[in-house]
């Protein structure tokens, strides 16, 4: 099973109790033996956060207007992304990123 976990703001600073539950749960997704990959923005994402995700696969993508959280991609890609899941779990339900997926 491929699981895809969808979050604005992965940051725990910016994204808050979401961005915790969000990498928790991805951790014990993986830990569990689920392919897992987290959907996100780059806003404050480190990659010592990302590092101790281990077997979790982090799809950031580049902010390009940080107060509104425009960012940049691509519709292929987006749609690959979203297709090869099984299950798509949107985290925080106001963001575009969720509106767009």
């Amino acid at each position: 099973m491929k699981v895809l976990n969808v979050i604005a703001l992965l940051d725990p600073v910016y994204g808050g109790g979401t961005a915790e539950r969000t990498y928790q749960m991805s951790k014990a997704l993986a830990h569990a033996g689920v392919d897992c990959v987290i959907l996100s923005t780059d806003v404050g994402l480190r990659d010592e956060w990302v590092a101790r995700l281990k077997g979790v696969k982090v799809v950031a993508l580049h902010c390009i207007i940080k107060r509104f959280f425009i960012f940049r991609f691509s519709w292929s890609k987006l749609k690959k992304i979203v297709a090869d899941a099984d299950v798509v779990h949107l985290m925080g339900h106001w963001s575009m990123l969720n509106v767009l997926v």
